[in-house]
Formats: structure tokens, sequence, C-alpha cells
């Protein structure tokens, strides 16, 4: 685990673990930051529905890393994200809910109604 504050230093960070076309998972709210990623997928809804992180999976193609940034929604749909994918994933957490800091993600399948 790197620890590194604040967006000014993600460029560098990516640049070090060998990312140089990273996915950006998170919500409408920052899906349009300027941020050194290649590709965005900006449609992280609560809980990290299945649906949605099949979504993110699909906008994965020529990535080669994760950026998840936002609060829990948005770190569990990477971490679940680069779970299916194999991609190396850097969280920055806007808010503390924790999701950061753990391997663990948690789904919810809207159809049966069950959170995994």
């Amino acid at each position: 685990m790197i620890v590194r504050w604040g967006l000014d230093e993600l460029g560098l960070l990516l640049a070090e673990l060998g990312i140089s076309r990273p996915l950006l998972v998170t919500t409408e709210r920052f899906g349009e930051l300027e941020l050194p990623v290649a590709t965005r997928f900006s449609g992280v809804r609560r809980h990290a529905p299945v649906e949605t992180v099949s979504a993110a999976v699909a906008a994965t193609h020529g990535a080669d890393g994760l950026v998840g940034l936002g609060g829990g929604s948005a770190i569990e749909t990477a971490k679940a994200v680069s779970a299916e994918t194999g991609l190396s994933l850097v969280a920055v957490p806007t808010t503390y809910a924790g999701a950061e800091w753990t391997p663990y993600f948690g789904m919810r399948d809207e159809a049966q109604k069950l959170k995994a």
C-alpha cells in the first residue's frame, strides 16, 4: 500500500506504478475533473449494484489500471472491477468510508434482492 495525499500526486503515483491508461471509476459529480486518466466511467451508484460493476468492467477496454475516486460506493465499485479484471487500483477517497483500506467489497444484486 502506498499512501499519498492530494490529487496533485495522482499523475506521479500512476507513473510510479507503471499505469499510463487508467480508467476513472467515479460518480457524475467527479466525472469531469481534469485528471491524468485515459477513459472515464462516471455511472457509480450506491451499494455497487452488479449491473453498475458490469458496465464499469465493460469500460475497461484498453485501460491498464483503475482510479477509484469518491466515497465508499465509488471505491467499492472500483475494487469489484479490479477483482474482475485484475487491473491495479489507485483509490482516491473523498470521504472517510473506510473502503479504501480493506481488500473486501460488496455488491448489490437488485434483481435477487441480495447484497454480497
